[in-house]
């Protein structure tokens, strides 16, 4: 018996020790192995695998034990790899018997084959080339193993079971149902041989199962079913209710087969006891002596034991508990005595039913790992062994358990498992390659990742010199081996290794070793990484460093490098074009020569933001004023993202770009939106005022008709007469302002304009003033309207005169000139083109730039209250800007003004301005007109004013009223006198729709402002009439005369 004992013994440490070290049960030569998921994922449109019966080699992992399959002809186990499985047979039977297990990575060479519908792999030559500690099942759910996923692959489900009366004579019922439905469990009629497997199917609520899927055909015809199939009892883990909780078991063998060592001898000494009783009872003394001989040693090896020994009765009950069992369990041999254990008596009478009436042996009954429960309440793993006790008749009449606490090693084991399975992991999808190698530079470990950076297998070069060293590099590369065996930690190598087919690229390799369980350099670490795109980056960057170089000297913005402290260590060149000083000059006049440069307003901000930059790492992005050499300020945009340390100091890269004329630029946009603003404000004032002029002003022109002239009403009559020009006047330059004056432009030379105007001005500015003009011989010419152009040379001048109190010198200047980009620093918004100026400076007081902001504005005035209504150069603003020009503005204080107009250059020659008639009073006239005013009081007026001239009249409020009025009207209309602007219909509209119904009819505008409606920025469309508001009796008698008299072009 001992001899037999140790035989096994040293067989299975010897087979544990091969299994360890991935010894090769069996080994084939075969070409480069594909995966499982490789082999099956290229199909035809029909799902047949492109590789069947094509000769090739398989890699895998075995999630089944090589087992003998139904035909008893062939042997079957199922391969899987991380996503795909299949069914692997061999015709080799002799397979069973070199140990290929569970957990084993092999490699086999064959061809997928059909068997019954389904693909399998058909094995040749098998060999093991590792082994995982077996692979991990995937969580799954019925319903995805119900839609054909995973057939061949180990999974997991949890749920419940749905169980026959009958579970071991109907294993096909056996079902688990889960949330998504519910799927068959195929469990073997051997596991149904374990009576404590049936009880705990039978008790159980739920259950998690691990196993293999499996697929079958129906009796329909292409459809299949699904299933899973465990692999042992140990793929079962069952949720008892609270009086079946179970735990699992194992064994403990050392221990156990020491007991029943001992048990076995001491059935022996009982037996030739008998015997000798029978043939002689003078040797039942000695028999007695050596049977209470080994009762004392076998009494002492318990006591002695540091595991847990117990023995039960058939009941279960505990008869003897030693000294380890106590400080196991926590309770002491007479709390327990006689007394049921559940850790430990769970398991007897299952055992007991099934070992009741064999006769004596010397089996193990049951070996298992479990989860044990103290006295405290606390648990633990335990691994318990049951060895059976006989009696007389050779029957068991109870069992000795032996227990060991395995918690820390199984916390150990699974924490090794955890991390083999990470570090295998780490090796399989690490994208350097990494190569184990021996104390003499031999490959004993070669990762999927060498394999592609190389180009060779890992059956190629295992137990062979590293081959991807060079000739020329193999000497350097043992020195280095002999380092690291030496203490070396870590050599870090840039070369260019070899490749299979004979190329080369470049590669840094860490080298460092790795030691054996003494502590001893076993062997080395090789860890290469292909660096050949780092190596072109590092050539295209030295490449690009010199374009950048030259890119940084020829874009506009300044990039520069600077400490925290604000030294200057690098300004690129074009620094000197925008702010007057070289690179040399800043970065050679330390920290303050930048910020002390820096306008008062702004300093303070932008410090704060660069110290930010460097303390906070926060963005730097700020706007300022910096004083250039020549003493002007330049709006800066500066910028920087990020700093960094170099030689121990802390820097920041950044860029400056030049803004002044962006700042400019959007200055005048904003005053620019503000005068419009205040113009359409203007403009609809004006409006509906000149209406109420025009009421006033027309009725007391009539009021003076019927008064004689020694009446005393008649000086009242005619002061309202004068109020109402005098508010007309402003109207016109309100207009004027907000550019919806009509104008009437003609081909102009400018310097007529002003020889025609300079004896009026010279008298409105006085003797005190000197008036000079420098007019260009060649000037170019310009289409504008000739009296506007008159009134902003007037304003100007009286303008200039205010601010020349104790008199001075008004300078008039014409010039040709040419705008490009840059114009916006002259202070103009004018595009880039030809233009003619007309400069117009004074050598007065000046203007501060808070005056010059508000300048153009209607109303603005620094004049004494009485003294101005503020309306002057805000007409210059209007009559310039509808004349299609810009005008601008340069002042200081005590320097005096200059005002320069640019209006656009053309080619055509000048118009002759024609002699206008002093206007006579008109005649009388006679035929009617059509007069159409939403306003009643105007629209009374101009009957009023019409039929004192002679003419009938129909009157209208309205464009729809008028329509309705000619279509009743059964004489003839000879003019049509109409508003433009007027809710509903406009004049233009109405003058539309009525020339259509009546042929021929003359039509006469009145607007107070065009609006656009019958003029196009101002300017008067062909062919059309206007008359302005507020008009006089005179002026609206002559306009009708010319229209029905023909003597103006209709």
């Amino acid at each position: 018996m001992t001899n037999k004992l140790g035989q096994l013994g040293r067989f299975c440490f010897l087979l544990c020790f091969l299994l360890s070290m991935g010894w090769p049960l069996a080994a084939a030569p075969g070409a480069a192995p594909i995966l499982v998921r490789e082999a099956l994922e290229d199909r035809d449109s029909d799902g047949v695998p492109d590789l069947l019966d094509e000769p090739f080699t398989i890699r895998g992992v075995f999630i089944s034990n090589l087992k003998l399959a139904e035909d008893g002809a062939s042997v079957v186990a199922h391969l899987n790899d991380d996503s795909a499985g299949i069914l692997l047979r061999a015709r080799d039977k002799s397979l069973l018997t070199i140990g290929l297990e569970r957990g084993d990575v092999v490699e086999a060479e064959g061809k997928l084959r059909r068997q019954n519908g389904k693909v399998e792999f058909e094995a040749e030559r098998i060999r093991r080339v590792g082994h995982t500690g077996g692979p991990q099942p995937r969580p799954v759910t019925a319903a995805e193993l119900l839609r054909g996923r995973y057939v061949g692959h180990l999974v997991r489900l949890r749920g419940q079971l749905r169980m026959p009366s009958d579970p071991a004579a109907n294993k096909e019922d056996i079902q688990l149902r889960d949330a998504s439905g519910s799927i068959h469990i195929h469990i073997r009629s051997r596991f149904f041989r374990d009576p404590d497997f049936t009880v705990q199917l039978q008790a159980a609520e739920s259950l998690e199962v691990v196993g293999i899927v499996e697929q079958h055909a129906r009796a329909s015809a292409g459809a299949w079913e699904y299933a899973v199939r465990p692999r042992g009892e140990g793929d079962f883990h069952f949720v008892l209710p609270p009086s079946y909780e179970l735990l699992a078991f194992g064994g403990v063998a050392g221990l156990v087969l020491l007991v029943m060592f001992h048990l076995y001898v001491r059935k022996r000494a009982a037996e030739k006891q008998t015997s000798e009783i029978a043939s002689c009872s003078g040797n039942l003394q000695r028999s007695e002596v050596a049977l209470q001989e080994s009762n004392q040693k076998l009494s002492a090896l318990v006591k002695s034991a540091p595991l847990a020994i117990v023995a039960l009765d058939m009941q279960s009950k505990v008869q003897a508990w030693n000294p380890a069992a106590e400080q196991m369990f926590g309770w002491t041999e007479q709390e327990v005595s006689g007394r049921e254990i559940p850790t430990v008596s769970q398991w007897v009478q299952p055992v007991y039913r099934t070992h009741a009436e064999r006769a004596s042996t010397d089996e193990v009954l049951l070996a298992k790992d479990v989860h044990a429960e103290r006295k405290d309440g606390s648990s633990f793993i335990a691994r318990i062994s049951l060895s059976p006790l006989y009696d007389g008749d050779n029957l068991i009449h109870g069992c000795m358990a032996v227990i060991e606490d395995i918690t820390v090693q199984k916390r150990a084991e699974e924490a090794l498992r955890e991390t083999n399975l990470k570090l295998s992991a780490i090796l399989r999808s690490s994208p350097l390659a990494i190569v184990a190698l021996d104390t003499h530079g031999n490959v004993q470990a070669w990762n999927p990742a060498a394999e592609q950076m190389f180009g060779w297998a890992e059956p190629e070069v295992l137990g062979q010199p590293l081959p991807v060293v060079p000739a020329a590099r193999r000497s350097q590369f043992r020195e280095d081996l002999k380092r690291l065996v030496a203490g070396e930690k870590l050599l870090v190598r840039e070369g260019q290794p070899q490749r299979k087919d004979g190329s080369r690229f470049w590669a840094k390799i860490f080298l460092s070793p790795f030691h054996d369980a003494t502590g001893r350099v076993s062997g080395s670490i090789a860890v290469l990484n292909d660096i050949s795109v780092q190596k072109r980056a590092e050539e295209e960057l030295r490449a690009s460093e010199a374009k950048y170089r030259s890119l940084i000297s020829n874009i506009p913005d300044v990039t520069w490098t600077s400490d925290a402290n604000g030294n200057t260590a690098f300004i690129s060149s074009n620094v000197e074009t925008i702010s007057g000083y070289t690179p040399e000059e800043i970065s050679k006049s330390g920290d303050r020569f930048w910020f002390g440069r820096i306008h008062p307003e702004d300093e303070e901000r932008v410090e704060q933001a660069y110290t930010n930059l460097f303390r906070k790492k926060e963005k730097f992005d700020v706007e300022y004023r910096w004083r250039g050499k020549d003493g002007t300020w330049i709006w800066l945009r500066d910028r920087a993202v990020a700093t960094y340390e170099k030689d121990g100091v802390t820097y920041a890269d950044g860029l400056f770009t030049d803004i002044t004329e962006r700042k400019q630029l959007r200055s005048q946009l904003l005053q620019a939106q503000k005068m419009e603003a205040i113009g359409r404000l203007a403009g609809g004032v004006a409006h509906d005022f000149n209406n109420l002029l025009n009421v006033i002003s027309g009725y007391s022109e009539l009021l003076l008709d019927h008064v004689k002239e020694s009446d005393s009403l008649r000086r009242y009559a005619e002061e309202i007469r004068k109020a109402a020009y005098r508010g007309a006047s402003l109207t016109r330059q309100l207009l004027a302002f907000s550019r919806k004056q009509v104008l009437e432009p003609k081909v102009l030379d400018l310097n007529e304009v002003i020889h025609e105007t300079e004896k009026m001005l010279r008298r409105l500015i006085g003797e005190d003033i000197h008036l000079d003009t420098v007019l260009s011989p060649e000037l170019g010419r310009v289409k504008a309207d000739p009296g506007q152009i008159e009134q902003v040379l007037m304003n100007l001048a009286v303008n200039s005169r205010d601010a020349m109190m104790d008199g001075g010198r008004l300078t008039i200047e014409t010039a040709n000139v040419d705008l490009g980009k840059g114009s916006n620093r002259l202070g103009t918004d004018c595009s880039p083109g030809s233009y003619v100026m007309i400069a117009v400076t004074d050598t007065g007081g000046g203007m501060t730039a808070e005056t010059r902001a508000h300048l153009f504005e209607p109303f603005f005035t620094t004049k004494p209250r009485g003294q101005g209504t503020g309306l002057g150069l805000a007409t210059v603003y209007g009559i310039v800007k509808q004349s299609g020009g810009c005008i601008a503005v340069s002042s200081k204080p005590g320097e005096g003004a200059a005002f320069r107009i640019y209006l656009p250059r053309i080619e055509t020659p000048a118009e002759t301005t024609p002699h206008h008639e002093p206007e006579t009073t008109a005649t009388r006239g006679s035929g009617t007109i059509l007069v159409v005013e939403d306003e009643p009081a105007v629209r009374e007026l101009a009957r009023e004013f019409l039929e004192a001239s002679g003419y009938q009249v129909l009157e209208a409020g309205g464009g729809t009223a008028a329509i309705a009025l000619l279509q009743q009207h059964t004489g003839v209309v000879e003019l049509l006198l109409t508003d433009v602007i007027m809710p509903g219909m406009s004049g233009r509209e109405l003058a539309d729709r009525v020339t259509t119904l009546c042929p021929g009819l003359k039509v006469l505008y009145m607007s107070g402002y065009t609006d656009n409606e019958i003029a196009r920025q101002g300017v008067l469309e062909e062919g059309t009439h206007l008359l302005q508001k507020p008009f006089t009796r005179s002026a609206l008698a002559a306009k009708v005369r010319e229209l029905l008299e023909g003597r103006v072009k209709s």
